[in-house]
């Protein structure tokens, strides 16, 4: 049986819900911005013409290699910390949504919503802020965690609004501009923090690299 307060251990460090909520910004823009695609499938599609399958490909592209790089991410995120992948990973997510404002046929939308933007999107989902937060509030992260994961709910309503007015005002091109800058304002919010305690620059490489030296002069 447990204990009353048994599993509420010592107080987080300081700066940690400061860190949660840099995480809720990650996954609030980067998830808003991912998801907009869907709100502006119908302005490109009138724009290139063709059926809606070949457009929609696209989509299938990007939750494909989200699935498929979250096995590259993981290791990464082992190595060199979460932080360290968020934030190259939102610099690439930055370049591959701007860079669809250019596309003008549906392979390159392909290419850079599918594959460019998808592989950012990748190190700035989920993963990376479960482990960025679970890092300062070690054993007991599940409220914060859940605090921070409402970023992503949150992020798919609010920008596929803003995207669908933006869209009608400005078109679909310069939607994708804003949703880039949105992007780049959203990136402050995880450079300002400091790293996770215990091994935000890959803590578990050093443990085991300690433990293989006392192994050795044992």
């Amino acid at each position: 049986m447990i204990r009353p307060g048994a599993a509420q251990g010592a107080a987080p460090p300081r700066g940690a819900w400061s860190a949660v909520g840099a995480g809720f910004a990650v996954l609030f823009v980067c998830t808003g911005v991912n998801q907009s695609f869907g709100i502006l499938f119908k302005p490109i599609l009138n724009e290139f013409g063709g059926d809606r399958g070949t457009l929609s490909f696209a989509a299938t592209a990007s939750l494909l290699v989200y699935a498929l790089s979250q096995l590259f991410f993981g290791p990464l995120i082992d190595r060199f910390g979460p932080r360290r992948v968020m934030l190259p990973s939102m610099a690439l997510m930055v370049l591959g949504t701007a860079l669809v404002s250019t596309a003008g046929s549906p392979w390159q939308m392909t290419l850079l919503y599918g594959v460019v933007a998808a592989v950012g999107y990748t190190g700035t989902g989920i993963l990376p802020v479960s482990v960025y937060v679970a890092r300062w509030f070690p054993g007991r992260g599940g409220f914060p965690m859940a605090v921070a994961a409402t970023g992503f709910s949150l992020g798919h309503l609010v920008f596929t609004q803003v995207a669908a007015h933006a869209a009608e005002a400005m078109g679909w091109r310069r939607t994708y501009l804003l949703l880039a800058v949105l992007l780049l304002i959203g990136k402050i919010f995880p450079e300002k923090e400091q790293k996770a305690p215990k091994g935000d620059a890959g803590a578990s490489g050093k443990r085991k690299k300690k433990e293989k030296a006392a192994a050795a002069s044992a």
